[in-house]
């Protein structure tokens, strides 16, 4: 916990200040067993979010505002965007007060509802792990292909 607070002071938010796990409505939901590190990462994230829109509402504050609780603070991993997956991405929803399920991850990275039953947690993280739709990959290399000058195959070679 020092490189915690090592960051808060950084920044200068509180070294124990809890600004969003305190209050008496945040349940946490799917964070595993309250963890301290992870808690910790959230408050931070928030107190980032509240440092940086200090006259917003609480209701636009946490507007799709998600954190990536497994990660370091040095990586500052909170954002209005969804962020790169890897296996260990566990996405903790301030607007939802919740953890986001895999399914939800999957529907984000371009994956059509397909059924998930069957598999655990664990297993599905895994496969949303730096993964991407075939639509995502499709689109990426017809782009790439696009604006790269590729020569004419069916022209005679030049003399």
């Amino acid at each position: 916990m020092q490189h915690s607070r090592d960051f808060r002071n950084k920044v200068g938010l509180e070294p124990e200040s809890r600004p969003w796990s305190s209050k008496p409505a945040v349940a946490l939901r799917g964070v595993p067993a309250r963890n301290p590190r992870m808690v910790d990462v959230i408050d931070v994230a928030y107190g980032m979010a509240k440092l940086a829109l200090p006259a917003a509402t609480e209701r636009d504050l946490t507007a799709a505002l998600v954190v990536d609780f497994s990660q370091s603070l040095k990586f500052k991993p909170w954002s209005r965007q969804a962020p790169c997956f890897s296996t260990s991405t566990r996405l903790y929803m301030f607007e939802r007060d919740r953890v986001m399920v895999q399914s939800e991850v999957f529907r984000i990275l371009g994956f059509a509802d397909i059924d998930l039953s069957g598999l655990s947690e664990t297993n599905l993280r895994d496969l949303s792990g730096d993964a991407m739709a075939i639509y995502s990959a499709v689109q990426v290399v017809a782009s790439v292909a696009l604006v790269l000058p590729f020569p004419n195959l069916f022209s005679s070679p030049r003399r």
